[in-house]
């Protein structure tokens, strides 16, 4: 994968899932919007804290840039692996180097405060060379801030930097991380280009924007060498580092660029100072808008005069008003000294924005230098601006204003700060900072429609910073105390450390809160943040090893576990658990402890001994109450590392497959792999659990010698035997370890058996007799033979009316289970007119549904005659009775006796025909019966046909009856012990023994249960269980203790009746039946009875309770004895457990109130005799005299308010006086509420008179109060007899006061409109309005699904009454919406029930619409194409995860170009969670300069500012550049007639070669070649030829791949060539001398030309480009057969391929000839020269001199152009031409093509934007090439 790859993936992987927007430029984005996106968390009205501060004049690391960037540079870093959520801060600092100041661009973690990268910007310089060191110091120019962004496209993130001195850098940071410590190499490394620009930036700052198809560069500056001043604007492409285009205006200032995009174009806005005037540009494309030509051109104050500092506030593209488009806000310094800053509003043709007219005077604001920012400050769901603008008065006086605009535009809010500082000098203090917006308070509960949080306000001003609230500028709580939600002084900000720097606002550390980044410094809230890491989780041996894998019984240490506090405020009392393998798991330690912010902390050394083999989870928890320690986030307080437990024994067992499908007796095969992941060798018993026999299975009994470590197959093989039931079959494979019996592993497997088909039907009995207009049934038997559940159709004649039967049904088709059997019956009727000897066949036809060719075909005969048999075949078990009726009749005339017997085929059991003789009247009917017992000993099956006859000797009929032994099938319940009956006492346990027997030959699961409604309420039990279920192996039995318990009041001599009922699946219940007989029991009881008390002379009627506790009928004598009452003696009779009430008088006469007395009571059952047993009680009742006593009973209820009477008797018990008087007394806590009614005033008190020893009747009145408490009161009456004070009496009565219920329910908090995932409140009051305390339940209905709620209290709630303070309470609504809520409104009603009330409100919510979209891509994103040839296809998905239906809209760029029409859609609408696929389609460049990307933009047609990208990225096939090296030759100057070795190497770069051709020349003509194969990117080969030396100077050439086969992008390396002379010995050599050097001019000439030519050909790029050719006859590209294989093989253009299956290469022209070309060019070879001396058989060196002077002779024709050639020669045809021009020596004049098809590269990127043809240069004209030498 190459670089490009490895980057992107890395993005993907390494991309933390926390972090937020990054803020990369100045002003956040290229409109200078200034918003920051919303976090997870925000400050909230806290004073932050400062988490790091690197800009403090103490740091001496000020930071000397107007602004401060954010990015994620994660793809940059390499080494260990990055797991930092954080993002990195970056901005220019500077340092004294040899007393001179210089820049130095530096990277910082976000998080960790710990430095990444740095870069020295070298000394501040302008454009010319000039010190600018006084200009930074003294804090009137800066660097431009710093940009972030891949301009290069490689996923790798880049820095832009523009120096004061114009030059413009392009740093790609080489990041190395080290785990350990979390630091990184801070180093400079980086790759880098550059663009020189020429003029001086120092008050602007550059923008990102995409230009070019990547991201490219705008920035502004001054060129000080023109005259007057000239501001430049210009653009860069971000990936090269070439201009773009440049704009040039008069003016000696010049704004930070802002860039609208419109549409697809860019236009660039920058506002100008010009010799006293204001201007303001658009650009577009380096050139000017006609609309934008120096706009407004007002005058406005120098920027560089006195005090004010020399800074344009940048333009804002924003969208503020309801004109299409953004706006142009455009901030204006003011005109003159003491005058007011302004600020205008242009539509994008610059025009007026709607409610503007010219500009918007700041009033009394002053001067501005920094750039406004627009946002929704307000949640009003429009945008608002808020500037701010410095006044300075005095040098002591200087003021901070902030303003907050709406559109319109009028004021929202405006407040202002007094920045003057005594400790600073003038001009320190003023607003240079530029402002942000960002959500800072959120609990102010203020959100829009949408649901988003307003915007609030943060600014600076040295040495302070403010955040005001959006919605007011204030605090946001109505706190008069607090002028801003918060305000913080940078330590160390002052005269000579301004804050100019404009912040930054985002989540730099990564823990969801809102961090501030400001002039090199991070505030956030003042939280703690408990963090755990995996890498924190040390785990060693005892020799402190760090271990992932141990022993079994090996003792582990934990230490150290690091827990962190990344937060600024310490936390305190955290617990901290270590648990095994869950959050819930074992506890293996526990430490409380304090940890201080932004420290870490050791827990102490622990150890552990490991148990459990397998993997297990360290879980390491900090155990955090955000009561007492508020953290930032919470999700990462927990954290797990994994440890290996290793035994000495142990296994893991797989399967790849586990489900199987086969026939009956085909083979279901398993392989299992058992590993040992145990340390000692082990071997491994197989178990296959087997319920049913009717498989035949295979397994190995043991699995043996398995190495640690190490994985060895066994295979299980399963063979279903005939009879096994079509159904899925479950059997668990178990391994035991030989080494250690409990570990153990099972896998389940899945065998379907396949149904097949099969059918038998057969009839016991196929010929019947029968009377007219008789009722025939013949029983038959079909049976499904097949082993799975089957539908059978049944096809019956009609005659006689015969149909089919099943289960008193008429039935055309019967289901059947496998291997089953249905009786089925025919049923017909003989016909009434029917004589004797009348018969009739009918036939049944059974055919299977589920195979129509398995049938089978039964037929009944059915006739007529004088007897019959009600049914004539029945079935009889062993041990059992069978009976047939038969009847008959005298057909004759007369009265005559009848026999019947029978003839043939009786068993031999006993039997019995009863009666068996008749005397039948004429016509008459008998009946008899034919019984038979079966023996224990009958064989189930067996089958007797026996024939019967009746007749009188004259007159006889014959039938046959058939007689069958039936099969016990299914189950049956038997007595052990033949125990059926059995008596018990009430209460008590009766047992019986059953044995279950299952009589199928396979297992049966047998359910036991009892009839309920035999024995109501009694208790059966089943071996001690209340069910009794149990799966019994074929022919198998158990046994099962029955237990019968009756109810303790069951009554004597009652039986019940026990039925056990034994069910299976698929067969009938079968039944055991027992009985229990009740025996009776005797017992009595007498009801206790407190005090009694009487009314004094009064006759009373005493009743006391007795009850018969027996369960039978009995006779009590009951015995009373009193002073008080007569003695006496009574019977009674009861029943069973029946009470009776007896009563007796009492009267105590003339007695003292409050004498006592008692009567003995003695009862004794008189039938418990009969059974030698004495039964009897006694009680003795107490009594009490009073004098008065309520009519009624004593409790009253009353509501509040009521009022009612109450009547009492009184009595006078003295017997001094006929009359008396009582003194009456009322008290208890309601006595204020009572009075005795018509009393007579005595002696100052309240008395009745009352005649002695009589009861009279009184009243007393009683009301209760209108308010009062619920609840009871007491209230007691007395009287005092007048005469004998000690006669008292005494009444007291319980008033209850009903409570009265009341409830109210009030919203007093709600909310409208929420968002998906939110979770809304409402406050609501709940009160207790009742006179009582109340209990009220909180419900809620009418939610739609998935939604929750809670109530923050308990849903039940108490409160006390209305008269307490604790009647009402406020309780909190939290209704749940959940993420994937769709909009709209929803209605639910919150309900309140209390005990006697209930109240309901009816609430609404809103849930807006949320549009969220996400995509992903199908596939690769990076794929190869071949240039030219067919599309590439990027398919890619796009999801609506949104609440709402969403509109999708497509947009793209880069540098592939694409247009709408290359993607399957471009605007699509989406229903919610809606997925659709699109593609891209990619044609590949013939360029083949890539690689080249797309960058895919998907965005929210409904909320734009939802987009997501996705970058494909299309690379071009790599093609081999093949060449040659090392030739030499071996001797170098041999003999004639010696053998020479010529010796050179191939070698391949940049891809692989199969095969290339070689050619070998010696002057010029062919002597041989040969293929060399299989040489790998970078590698070679070594090849050695041989040829016969021969005499003179010659020269060797070696080309490569002259056919062309591998359209080499690099030719020049493809030639070598070598000179040898070979002298015969003795010989003169001044001529061969002459001769070489000849030769040896010659030829370099001729390699001089060549190599010439070839360089003017090579191309610096790896792409070969297309060879210019006539238009061809055919349409390319054409589907050829291949001339060697004949495979299919698409060509795109004329010449040679290779086909994809065998490798052949072939050429093809421009006709669609074809024609192989895998091996050598077809040449004639010349031949070795032999050792004749004929001079005739030699070459004549002459005619190859005449040709290379020929070749070389400038009387060829004119230069021609390459691209106007009419017909081009293949290199393969130009190689033919020449080798037949080397047959004719005769010819001393021949010309040579040249080999090469290439047109030229071009040599520099200057020359690519315009493509020029190259001619070929001839040599020089004259015939001859330098000197002449022999000849020449």
């Amino acid at each position: 994968m190459n670089r490009l790859a490895v980057f992107i993936v890395a993005i993907f992987l390494l991309l933390p899932s926390g972090v937020n927007a990054e803020w990369t430029m100045f002003g956040k984005d290229a409109n200078h919007s200034g918003v920051a996106d919303t976090t997870v968390r925000t400050i909230q009205d806290r004073e932050p804290v400062v988490s790091w501060d690197k800009g403090s004049s103490s740091s001496d690391e000020e930071v000397y840039s107007w602004g401060t960037v954010v990015g994620n540079f994660t793809p940059n870093i390499s080494g260990d692996t990055y797991d930092r959520n954080v993002l990195h801060v970056v901005y220019i600092t500077a340092e004294e180097v040899d007393d001179e100041l210089r820049g130095k661009l530096v990277m910082w973690d976000g998080g960790n405060q710990k430095p990444m990268w740095e870069k020295d910007l070298g000394l501040i310089e302008d454009q010319n060379g000039q010190s600018l060191e006084n200009d930074f110091t003294s804090f009137d120019s800066a660097y431009a801030t710093p940009a972030i962004a891949d301009f290069d496209g490689d996923g790798l993130t880049d820095i832009a930097v523009v120096k004061p001195n114009g030059e413009v850098y392009f740093y790609e940071p080489e990041i190395q991380y080290f785990s350990d410590n979390e630091n990184y190499d801070a180093d400079s490394n980086s790759q880098s280009w550059f663009y020189e620009s020429d003029i001086t930036v120092v008050r602007s700052n550059p923008v990102v924007t995409s230009l070019n198809g990547g991201n490219d560069l705008v920035f502004s500056g001054i060129d000080l060498d023109s005259e007057p001043d000239e501001i430049n604007v210009i653009a860069v492409d971000g990936s090269t580092g070439n201009r773009l285009w440049q704009f040039i205006a008069d003016g000696s200032e010049v704004s930070s660029p802002a860039i609208l995009k419109d549409s697809s174009n860019r236009k660039v806005f920058v506002s100008v100072y010009d010799s006293g005037n204001f201007k303001v540009y658009g650009i577009q494309n380096g050139d000017v808008l006609s609309d934008w030509n120096g706009k407004i051109n007002t005058a406005i104050l120098d920027p560089q005069t006195g005090a004010h500092h020399p800074m344009l506030p940048s333009i804002v593209i924003a969208n503020l008003t309801t004109d299409p488009g953004k706006e142009i806000l455009v901030p204006q310094p003011p005109s003159a000294s003491g005058e007011d800053a302004q600020l205008w509003l242009f539509d994008s043709d610059g025009n007026d924005a709607t409610g503007w007219s010219g500009s918007y005077d700041l009033d009394g604001g002053g001067d501005m230098d920094a750039t406004p920012v627009v946002g929704d400050i307000d949640a009003d769901g429009k945008a608002e601006i808020v500037a701010v603008t410095w006044s300075d008065s005095s040098t002591t006086s200087e003021i901070t204003h902030v303003w907050a605009l709406s559109a319109d535009p009028s004021v929202d809010w405006y407040t202002t700060y007094d920045t003057s500082n005594p400790g600073l000098g003038d001009n320190d203090e003023h607003a240079i900072s530029s402002p942000i917006l960002a959500v800072i308070y959120d609990e102010d509960g203020i959100k829009d429609a949408e649901g988003n949080h307003n915007l609030d306000v943060f600014t600076c001003t040295t040495p302070d910073c403010y955040a005001l609230d959006g919605n007011d500028g204030g605090n946001g709580d109505d706190d008069d105390e607090k002028d801003s939600l918060w305000d913080i002084s940078l330590d160390n900000r002052g005269a000579d450390n301004r804050i100019y720097n404009s912040p930054a606002a985002t989540d730099v550390d990564g823990d969801g809160l809102l961090d501030l980044v400001i002039d090199g410094s991070v505030y956030s809230a003042n939280l703690a943040d408990l963090t755990l890491k995996r890498k924190d989780i040390k785990i060693t041996d005892s020799e402190e090893n760090e271990v992932t894998e141990v022993e079994e019984g090996q003792l582990v240490l934990f230490y150290p576990i690091t827990i962190r506090n990344e937060g600024n405020f310490q936390a305190e009392d955290v617990d901290i658990e270590v648990r095994l393998d869950t959050k819930d798991g074992e506890l293996l330690y526990s430490e409380t402890i304090d940890i201080d912010a932004n420290t870490v902390k050791n827990l102490n050394e622990f150890n552990w001994t490991a148990q459990g083999q397998g993997s297990h989870n360290i879980w390491v928890l900090c155990l955090v109450d955000s009561d007492n320690n508020e953290e930032v986030r919470y999700d990462n307080n927990n954290m797990s590392k994994s440890l290996l437990v290793r035994p000495q024994y142990g296994l893991e067992l797989a399967i790849d497959d586990k489900f199987e499908t086969v026939d009956v007796n085909q083979t279901a095969s398993f392989t299992f792999n058992v590993t040992n992941v145990g340390l000692q060798t082990d071997n491994y018993t197989i178990d296959v659990s087997v319920l049913n026999p009717k498989w035949a299975i295979t397994s190995p009994a043991v699995v043996s010698a398995v190495e640690s470590n190490t994985t060895k197959n066994f295979t299980v093989d399963f063979v279903p035997k005939i009879n096994v039931t079509a159904r899925e079959h479950l059997f668990t494979i178990t391994v035991t370890s030989d080494g250690n019996a409990s570990r153990i592993e099972s896998e389940i497997v899945s065998i379907t058996v396949n149904q097949y088909f099969g059918l038998n039907v057969s009839m016991p009995l196929t010929y019947q007799r029968a009377f007219p207009s008789t009722e025939i049934t013949y029983p038959v038997r079909v049976t499904n033979e097949g082993n799975g559940i089957d539908t059978f159709d049944l096809f019956i004649d009609f005659d006689w009316g015969a149909n089919t039967w099943i289960d008193d049904s008429v039935s055309s088709s019967v289901s059947i289970g496998s291997f089953r059997t249905v009786d089925v019956e025919i049923r017909l009727t003989t016909p009434s007119d029917g004589s004797p000897g009348d018969y009739q066949l009918i036939e049944l036809t059974v055919i299977s549904q589920g195979d129509n060719s398995v049938a089978e075909s039964v037929t009944s005969n059915t006739s007529i005659g004088i007897m019959m048999a009600e049914k004539a075949v029945v079935g009889v078990l062993p041990g059992e009775n069978a009976s047939f009726s038969i009847i008959f009749k005298n057909p004759t005339n007369a009265t005559d006796i009848f026999d019947i017997s029978i003839d043939s085929g009786s068993p031999d059991w006993p039997s019995s025909i009863t009666p068996n003789s008749f005397n039948l009247s004429s016509e008459e009917q008998g009946q008899s019966l034919i019984n038979f017992t079966a023996p224990n000993t009958a064989k189930p099956g067996d089958f007797f046909e026996i024939e019967l006859t009746f007749g009188n000797g004259e007159v006889s009929d014959t039938i046959t009856i058939v007689l069958e032994v039936n099969d016990i099938q299914g189950i049956r319940l038997w007595s052990i012990d033949d125990t059926f009956v059995s008596y018990s006492d009430p209460g008590e346990t009766a047992y019986f023994n059953i044995r279950v027997v299952n009589y199928e030959d396979q297992a049966l699961t047998i359910d036991l249960s009892h009839e309920e409604a035999y024995i109501p309420g009694w208790t059966v039990a089943y071996n001690t269980y209340s069910t009794w279920s149990k799966t019994i192996p074929g022919g198998s039995s158990t046994t099962v203790n029955v237990t019968i318990t009756s109810p303790d009041n069951t009554e004597a001599i009652e039986t019940g009746w026990l039925r056990v009922i034994g069910t299976v699946d698929g067969f009938e219940p079968v039944f055991f039946d027992a009985n229990v007989t009740i025996n009776q029991t005797f017992g009595l009881s007498i009801a206790s009875k407190s005090t009694i008390t009487l009314l004094g002379n009064v006759s009373e009627l005493v009743r006391l309770s007795i009850t018969n506790t027996g369960n039978g009928p009995d006779v009590f004598e009951i015995r009373y004895l009193g002073d008080w009452i007569d003695d006496d003696t009574d019977t009674i009779s009861f029943d069973g457990f029946e009470t009776k009430e007896i009563s007796f008088v009492v009267n105590s006469g003339l007695v003292a109130p409050g004498t006592g007395s008692s009567v003995f009571l003695e009862v004794n059952s008189t039938k418990s005799l009969d059974t030698d047993m004495i039964i009897s009680e006694n009680t003795t009742l107490s009594f009490v005299v009073t004098g008065l006593q309520s009519v009624g009973g004593t409790s009253i209820s009353l509501n509040p308010g009521e009022s009612t009477s109450v009547e009492v008797l009184m009595v006078s018990l003295i017997d001094s006086n006929p009359t008396s008087r009582m003194i009456t007394d009322i008290s208890g806590t309601s006595q204020y509420w009572a009075d005795f009614n018509n009393t007579e005033e005595f002696e100052g008190q309240k008395t009745y008179v009352v005649t002695v020893g009589q009861p009279q009747v009184f009243s007393v009145d009683l009301s209760a109060p209108s308010i009062v408490v619920a609840g009871d009161y007491t209230l007691t009456l007395e009287i005092v007899d007048y005469y004998n004070s000690s006669h008292i009496s005494t009444l007291t009565y319980t008033i209850t006061i009903l409570q009265q219920y009341d409830i109210s329910l009030v919203p007093t908090s709600t909310t409208s409109v929420t968002n998906p995932g939110f979770s809304p409140e409402w406050v609501l009051r709940i009160t207790n309005n009742g006179n009582g305390p109340d209990t009220v339940n909180m419900a809620l209905s009418g939610l739609p699904d998935f939604w929750e709620y809670t109530y923050n209290s308990d849903d039940v709630i108490n409160l006390e009454s209305t008269f307490s303070s604790s009647n009402t309470k406020a309780i909190v609504l939290t209704v749940s919406v959940p993420d994937n809520a769709t909009s709209g409104d929803f209605n639910f009603t919150i309900i309140a029930n209390s005990v006697g009330d209930s109240e309901q409100l009816v609430m609404n919510i809103t849930v807006n619409a949320v549009y969220k979209i996400t995509a992903s891509p199908i596939g690769d994103i990076e794929l190869i194409g071949n240039p030219g040839g067919d599309p590439v296809y990027f398919q890619f998905k796009v999801t609506n995860l949104g609440n709402t239906e969403d509109n999708v809209v497509i947009d793209y760029a880069g540098s592939l170009s694409p247009s709408a029409g290359d993607f399957e859609w471009v605007n699509k609408t989406l229903s919610i969670s809606q997925e659709s696929t699109n593609y891209l389609r990619a044609p590949v460049p013939l360029t083949n300069d890539g690689p080249w990307t797309a960058v895919v933009t998907i965005s929210s047609l409904g909320n734009p500012s939802i987009s997501t990208t996705i970058t494909f990225t299309l690379n071009g096939f790599s093609l081999p550049d093949v060449g040659i090296s090392q030739l030499t030759l071996m001797p170098p100057n041999p003999t004639p007639g010696e053998k020479v070795k010529l010796s050179f190497t191939v070698t391949a770069e940049d891809a692989d070669v199969s095969s290339v051709y070689y050619t070998v020349y010696i002057d010029g003509e062919v002597y041989g070649g040969e293929r060399v194969t299989g040489i790998s990117k970078g590698g070679s080969k070594p090849i050695i030829f041989d040829f016969i030396a021969e005499e003179g100077s010659h020269t060797i050439t070696v080309r490569l791949d002259e056919s062309d086969e591998l359209s080499d992008p690099n030719t020049s390396n493809n030639v070598a060539q070598q000179t040898y002379v070979a002298e015969a010995s003795g010989s003169s050599n001044l001529a061969i001398y002459l001769i070489v050097i000849a030769l040896v001019s010659v030829s370099a000439a001729v390699y001089y030309r060549y190599s010439r030519k070839e360089k003017s050909t090579s191309s610096k790029k790896s792409i070969r480009r297309a060879p210019v050719v006539s238009e061809p006859s055919l349409s390319f590209p054409l589907v050829l057969n291949c001339v060697q294989c004949g495979s299919r093989v698409r060509v795109a253009r004329p010449g040679s391929f290779r086909c994809p299956s065998c490798k052949e290469v072939s050429s093809v022209d421009s006709n669609g000839e074809i024609k192989s070309s895998d091996k050598p060019p077809e040449t004639k070879v010349r031949r070795r020269p032999s050792t004749s001396s004929d001079e005739s058989e030699r070459p004549k060196l002459g005619s190859r001199r005449s040709r290379m002077e020929a070749f070389l002779s400038s009387d060829k024709s004119e230069d021609i152009e390459e691209e106007v050639e009419e017909k081009k020669l293949s290199a393969s045809e130009r190689l033919r031409q020449l080798r037949e021009e080397t047959e004719f020596e005769s010819s001393e004049a021949g010309t040579e093509e040249s080999l090469d098809d290439e047109p030229d590269e071009l040599e520099n990127k200057e020359d690519a934007k315009e493509k020029k043809s190259k001619k070929r240069k001839d040599p020089p004209k004259g015939g001859s090439f330098g000197p002449t030498v022999g000849g020449f």
